[in-house]
Formats: structure tokens, sequence, C-alpha cells
């Protein structure tokens, strides 16, 4: 069963992704979302701002549990699409989250930035040591070379992140499973 807190920060993640603009929520509207009332928000967030800043570190715990799930170190092609798939779940729910938080920068005191860098920092470093087993893996099978370039890891965050950003805001015209295997078919030659 989902405590109070964790039903008032869904009921805005829900809220920013139907009406994708934060200075128009309201206490009330959560309240309402979360089906309960106005004065039990208050028993937890002492103001609007206070609420969205959690909402955010919430947001970063919930994603980093699905780009971190238990994987099954099988093969490298099948971690390597499994894991890109994840990797594409978290940018797909992020994206309309990020839009909110940006476009209303200016009419909220929103974060601490310091607090969520640290997290954020910390998730980077956990997705770079799963990449590394991931790519061991693949060396292991002698699909990838064992040397790789200096920045290959920057090449490789480029590839990702540039591919799946086109595809959310349908600059390319492809499936979805038909994204990961492009992704994964550019990796082998980063790789290689």
């Amino acid at each position: 069963m989902q405590n109070t807190k964790d039903k008032i920060l869904d009921s805005v993640v829900s809220y920013i992704k139907e009406e994708p603009t934060l200075s128009h929520i309201s206490m009330v509207q959560i309240a309402q979302r979360a089906g309960i009332g106005k004065s039990t928000i208050y028993d937890y967030f002492e103001t609007k701002d206070s609420l969205i800043e959690e909402t955010y570190v919430y947001l970063l715990d919930k994603y980093q549990k699905i780009l971190l799930r238990d994987i099954n170190m099988t093969s490298f092609k099948e971690t390597m699409i499994l894991q890109l798939s994840w990797i594409l779940e978290v940018v797909e729910d992020a994206k309309v989250i990020m839009e909110a938080i940006l476009s209303s920068q200016n009419e909220l005191i929103i974060f601490n930035y310091k607090h969520c860098s640290k997290k954020i920092e910390l998730i980077q470093k956990k997705m770079q040591k799963r990449f590394n087993k991931i790519f061991s893996l693949g060396m292991d099978e002698l699909i990838i070379n064992k040397t790789l370039h200096p920045y290959s890891t920057n090449i490789i965050q480029a590839l990702i992140s540039g591919l799946m950003f086109q595809y959310i805001d349908n600059k390319i015209d492809i499936t979805r499973s038909g994204l990961i295997d492009l992704i994964y078919q550019e990796l082998i030659k980063v790789l290689n």
C-alpha cells in the first residue's frame, strides 16, 4: 500500500504530465488528486516549492530504480538491449516533467540544485559501472574491441541520448524496437 507522501508526489507527477506547467499547480488540486485534505499536504510540505522540489527528488529515485534494475548478464546483446530499453523508458517519462520544470523556472523558486546534482551524479556513476560490466561482457564474447577509444564513453552517451531525443521529439520515423536496434548496431560500430 502506498504511503500518503508518495500518493501526494504521484499526484504532482500525474498533474504535470496532464498539465505541463508548474505555475498553475495548486495544493487544493494535488490534495483532490491524492484523495486527501489540503491540510494533510502541509503535514509533509511547507510550501508549493518544497513540494515540487521533493517531487523532483522522488522522480530521480524512481528513475534510478528503473535504470538500475537487477539485470541478468546473459549475453552482451540481450543485456545492452534491455538496458537501452530502460533508458528510453526514463527519457520518455522525464521529457514532459523536464519541460514543465524548465518552462516554470522563472515563476517558482525550484529545487535545491546541490542536492539534486549530487543525486544525478550518483546515478551517473552507478550507470557507468553498469555499462562497464556490460562492455566487459561484450569483450569476453569478442563482440567489442578490448581497447576502447579514450572518448568512447562520451561518444556512446551522445549516440544514445541524441537518437533517443530525436525519437521522442518525432524527428525520426522509427518504431521503439527499431530505435533500440539502431542504437545497438551503432554502438557496435563505435565499440570496434
